[in-house]
């Protein structure tokens, strides 16, 4: 357990981590605390050398009928027919460019052959990356225009299977790509950005679900956004922002998601507002928020009409059994598996190295890391047996850190729990075992 000035932090180490931040309690909270602090720093060191932050969030149109998105194996899948398609459209362009210089040598004209040479070092690229990478592809041969007919059909059949969470990561990609967005970090002087992925269910309509009003349900399937952090290097108005990237940002996210079927209002689709550390609506607030709600007993406090977050969708499916609420779970589940939560800016504008942040760890490397506490509670195994089967681990984090570590002491006296050091200092290296 460790005092700072967000407050006092309590947890447990010693365990096995998985480091998922979108299917584990317990991974999820360690990992938010700690981007938490990164973000902390960064706003910090913003606004140390007079910059400015702004929160942009951005969002599709969504209903009961989407799909959340494609699983894992579909998205690699999915990556390598991709990769397949533009390999193929670049060497059949560079093949076009050949036979018209083999044409023109043939009727005697003028050939650039610098464009040759440069086309023949391109393509023998891109035949080595190939082999390097994919040696199942075919290339030449008539194998190859049969294999590129079932890889356009494959990949057509999982473009049409995405769901609003693929939808939205395409967005954010086109809106952080192409020379309008170079152009417009050149002409602010961006520091960097942030970009965080956040889900809420609203399930199917409470009618529908044979449920009660107010259950939370919207009946608006699920709701996926991006906030993004961005840093600026001087204290600009929000009206600037907007004008010089947030709109362009926008436009170039809601211009990519309706060409893939989807859609993103001008009025309600996209929202940027000034930040600073202690607002609650910051990205930096937010999780702060993701480590409180999932770590204490506020979940039905934290349920809102028109969505739940994850782990509210997974106490409900683990509290009731509720078909449609388990179902949501293993969608949930299987779409989110593998995907990044954060992803902050690199190349010139470094956002991390800005703040003197050092390497990015992983959320698997996070989960892993030793708390940085003051002092331990060494608890015996069947201590930590009893904590688990009835559940009480919340419970002990929670008096731990709104009364402390000795009322956390008196409280496992008092339920008959062992606890052979009292106060241990943390340099002992004393920990719960598994």
């Amino acid at each position: 357990m460790s005092d700072s000035p967000e407050g006092r932090r309590a947890g447990f180490e010693g365990l096995v981590s998985c480091g998922s931040v979108w299917a584990c309690p317990v991974c999820a909270a360690k990992v938010a605390a700690k981007r938490a602090e990164e973000l902390a720093a960064v706003l910090d060191a913003v606004h140390a050398k007079g910059g400015s932050a702004f929160m942009l969030t951005m969002t599709i149109r969504h209903n009961a009928g989407d799909r959340l998105g494609l699983n894992r194996e579909e998205r690699a899948r999915r990556g390598v027919l991709d990769q397949r398609r533009r390999w193929r459209n670049r060497l059949e362009k560079l093949d076009t460019r050949r036979m018209a210089r083999d044409d023109a040598r043939a009727h005697g004209w003028d050939v650039d052959e610098h464009q040759a040479e440069a086309d023949d070092i391109e393509e023998t690229s891109i035949r080595r990356e190939i082999a390097r990478t994919d040696p199942n592809m075919v290339t030449v041969g008539p194998q190859a225009r049969v294999q590129d007919d079932s890889d356009a059909k494959e990949l057509a059949d999982l473009n049409a299977r995405r769901g609003c969470w693929d939808v939205v990561t395409d967005g954010w990609h086109a809106a952080t790509s192409g020379r309008d967005w170079a152009q417009a970090q050149i002409d602010t002087g961006l520091l960097g950005w942030v970009r965080v992925t956040e889900v809420t269910d609203g399930g199917t309509p409470a009618i529908l679900a044979g449920l009660p009003d107010g259950h939370g349900y919207s009946g608006n399937g699920w709701h996926v956004h991006v906030h993004a952090l961005l840093c600026f290097p001087t204290d600009v108005s929000t009206e600037y922002a907007e004008a010089m990237i947030g709109a362009g940002m926008h436009a170039r996210f809601m211009t990519k998601v309706r060409s893939l079927g989807f859609d993103s209002s001008e009025e309600h689709g996209w929202d940027l507002r000034k930040t600073r550390r202690g607002d609650g609506e910051s990205l930096y607030g937010y999780f702060v928020k993701q480590a409180h709600e999932v770590t204490s007993g506020h979940r039905k406090e934290g349920k809102r009409r028109g969505g739940r977050a994850p782990m509210q969708l997974l106490a409900d499916a683990v509290e009731t059994y509720r078909a449609e609420d388990v179902a949501r779970w293993w969608e949930w589940e299987s779409a989110a598996e593998g995907r990044r939560q954060l992803e902050w800016s690199r190349g010139e504008r470094h956002l991390r190295s800005f703040a003197g942040l050092g390497k990015n760890q992983t959320d698997e490397e996070v989960a892993d890391d030793t708390l940085d506490g003051e002092y331990r509670l060494a608890l015996v195994p069947e201590t930590w047996h009893r904590l688990r089967s009835n559940g009480q681990g919340p419970v002990l984090l929670d008096v731990s850190e709104t009364e402390g570590l000795d009322e956390a002491w008196r409280w496992l006296t008092a339920s008959g729990l062992a606890c052979t050091d009292h106060r241990c200092p943390a340099t002992s290296r004393s920990s719960v075992r598994r």
